[in-house]
């Protein structure tokens, strides 16, 4: 994402565990999506939703997000769209809450897009120009 997510609130107090395990969830994110085929990362991703039984809130997911955009900072290589949206999906994941991962496209001058929602918000306001093509 090239811009902040705008239902994150940039100041909101995260442990330093919490950034530790978005920046060790970051860096198994960036690996897995380039070793990775997406057809098999979403089929994991959806089986591992399935045991969540109880939807993340709009403040947990402004947390986590939170939480990844401080470890992303730090982080070596490219974290964009794809990594950020995934990383917030592990984590909720972590604490057994679910969120909408989506993967969308805008057509013209052809772009793609990865965003989180929770509560039926997309987490960032890029999200409404793109066309959801797929949803864990």
């Amino acid at each position: 994402m090239s811009k902040e997510m705008t239902l994150v609130e940039q100041d909101i107090p995260v442990h330093s565990r919490d950034k530790i395990l978005a920046w060790c969830i970051i860096i198994a994110t960036w690996i897995g999506i380039r070793l990775v085929k997406i057809e098999y990362i979403y089929s994991l991703l959806r089986k591992l939703k399935k045991r969540c039984k109880q939807d993340m809130t709009l403040r947990e997911a402004k947390v986590i997000a939170s939480c990844v955009y401080s470890a992303r900072k730090i982080f070596w290589g490219r974290v964009a769209c794809l990594e950020t949206s995934l990383s917030i999906f592990l984590l909720a994941l972590l604490k057994q809450r679910s969120v909408q991962w989506y993967l969308g496209v805008k057509l013209g001058h052809f772009s793609s897009h990865a965003w989180i929602e929770v509560e039926g918000k997309p987490l960032d306001n890029e999200a409404n120009e793109y066309q959801k093509i797929m949803k864990i």
